[in-house]
C-alpha cells in the first residue's frame, strides 16, 4: 500500500474547485465493462466547501415576446449570459411559448431549452429550435449541462420523452447525439474525453427499482452503461483525457453513522 498526499483541481462549468486530500491510500484494480478501476480512500474529502462539476442551464427572459427574430447581444446579457465567453454557441432555457413569463404552472413541460448563437460581426444572439422540454416550477427539475471540447452535453429527467441526454456541437449547435438515460433527478455530472458521466448526489430522488451507480455513455452511443453499480452519494468529478475521477462517501452499514470516503477513478481499458 503506497500512501500518497495530492490536490485535485475539478473545472465545474466556468468556476475551479480545489480539493485537498490527504492520507490517499490506493487500493484495488480491476477491469470492468472496458474500464480500469481504482479505489483509493481518503481522509478530509468532503471538508471544506467541495462542489460537483453541474451547472444548471442559464434561464435567460428573452428580450422580445418570441425568440423568433435576432436581439442586440447587450439586451440578452442584461437578463443571463447564455453563452460562455470566448464561444459563439451556448445553451439556455426560457418559457415553452417563447414568452417572457412561465406563466403556465398547469403545464407539466412549461419550460423549453434551445440553443443561442452569437453573430460577431452583427453582435446580435439569435435562438434555435427546441432541443428539450422540462418542467419549470416547485417539484419540477432543471435542465443540467457541461461543455467538454467540441460538445455540450444536456441532461434532465424529466421530458415529455423520459430522462434525454442530448450532445449538441459547440460550434454549430446541431444536435448530434440523443440517449434516453436513467431517470435519476439532479444528479452530479461530468465530461471527457470518452463521454458523459452521471452519479446521484444527496439531494437526487430516482425510481426504486433503479439500479443506482455510476452511468457513463460514449460517444455516440446509443445507451448509458452502468460501470459501476453502488449506493454512493458523488461529491464531484473530475476529468482529465480518458479518466474520470470520482469522490464519492457513503456508510458501510445502518449502524455506522460516520460516512466513508473514497475516490474512484476509471480509465478506459487499451484495446
Amino acid at each position: 500500500m503506497i500512501a500518497i498526499c495530492v490536490a485535485i483541481v475539478a473545472e465545474i462549468g466556468v468556476g475551479t474547485v480545489r480539493v485537498a486530500l490527504a492520507g490517499l491510500h490506493t487500493h484495488a484494480l480491476t477491469n470492468m465493462s472496458g474500464f480500469v478501476f481504482h479505489q483509493r480512500s481518503a481522509y478530509g474529502l468532503l471538508s471544506g466547501d467541495v462542489a460537483g462539476p453541474t451547472d444548471s442551464v442559464p434561464s435567460c427572459l428573452w428580450p422580445t415576446s418570441t425568440v423568433d427574430a435576432a436581439v442586440p447581444a447587450a439586451e440578452v446579457a442584461s437578463s443571463c449570459q447564455p453563452i460562455p465567453a470566448g464561444r459563439t454557441v451556448g445553451v439556455f432555457r426560457s418559457p415553452a411559448g417563447g414568452a417572457r413569463f412561465y406563466d403556465d404552472d398547469d403545464d407539466p413541460y412549461n419550460g423549453v431549452v434551445r440553443v443561442a448563437r452569437f453573430d460577431r460581426s452583427t453582435r446580435t444572439l439569435s435562438a434555435g429550435a427546441v432541443v428539450m422540454s422540462y418542467g419549470d416550477y416547485s417539484g419540477g427539475t432543471r435542465p443540467e449541462y457541461v461543455y467538454q471540447g467540441d460538445w455540450v452535453w444536456l441532461y434532465d429527467s424529466d421530458t415529455p420523452q423520459g430522462a434525454q441526454l442530448p450532445r449538441l456541437s459547440a460550434d454549430t449547435g446541431a444536435l448530434l447525439q440523443r440517449d434516453a438515460m436513467p431517470p435519476i433527478s439532479e444528479p452530479i455530472i461530468g465530461a471527457n474525453n470518452v463521454g458523459f458521466w452521471m452519479g446521484q448526489a444527496t439531494n437526487s430522488n430516482s425510481p426504486s427499482s433503479l439500479p443506482l451507480g455510476i452511468f457513463v455513455v460514449p460517444i455516440d452511443a446509443r445507451a448509458p452503461l452502468l460501470v459501476k453499480a453502488t449506493a454512493a452519494v458523488v461529491a464531484w468529478m473530475h476529468p482529465r483525457g480518458t479518466t474520470m475521477s470520482i469522490g464519492v462517501f457513503f456508510r458501510p452499514n445502518q449502524y455506522n453513522s460516520t460516512p466513508v470516503e473514497q475516490i474512484w477513478q476509471f480509465d478506459q481499458a487499451d484495446t
